[in-house]
């Protein structure tokens, strides 16, 4: 099951493990820029690390780790889109290290931020 398609019609009944893995992606898709602990997460959920993990990979494909990843740059290729520095794109992501960031950013596109936000001033003027 595909992370992004956890949802469910209010008929259908949640399993914990479902419900579990709903509230995490939740919480990750609005604190995405905050510090996360999988281990903080997950006791505040009601459960062990090692099994909140697990059962998170099962219903999504992913880690925890990788979908906040996941999360992050999805909201930093949108704010590349804008005029804000890349430093400033980094924190609201959640990465206080700009070296950091632009290593995970390259890491998950295969492009630096700055080749990124070129390729897309690049395909805009090329639209128009």
């Amino acid at each position: 099951m595909n992370a992004n398609k956890l949802h469910y019609s209010s008929a259908e009944v949640l399993t914990d493990s479902e419900r579990l893995v709903e509230q995490a992606i939740r919480w990750f898709q609005t604190q995405y820029m905050l510090p996360i602990s999988i281990e903080k997460l997950a006791a505040s959920l009601g459960y062990h690390r090692t099994h909140f993990t697990k059962v998170f990979k099962q219903l999504t494909s992913l880690s925890p780790k990788q979908y906040i990843n996941q999360v992050r740059m999805e909201r930093a290729k949108k704010l590349l889109n804008t005029n804000i520095s890349i430093e400033q794109v980094g924190n609201s992501c959640g990465f206080s290290d700009p070296l950091y960031f632009s290593k995970q950013f390259k890491k998950w596109t295969g492009a630096s931020p700055t080749q990124y936000r070129d390729e897309l001033k690049r395909s805009y003027k090329d639209r128009f």
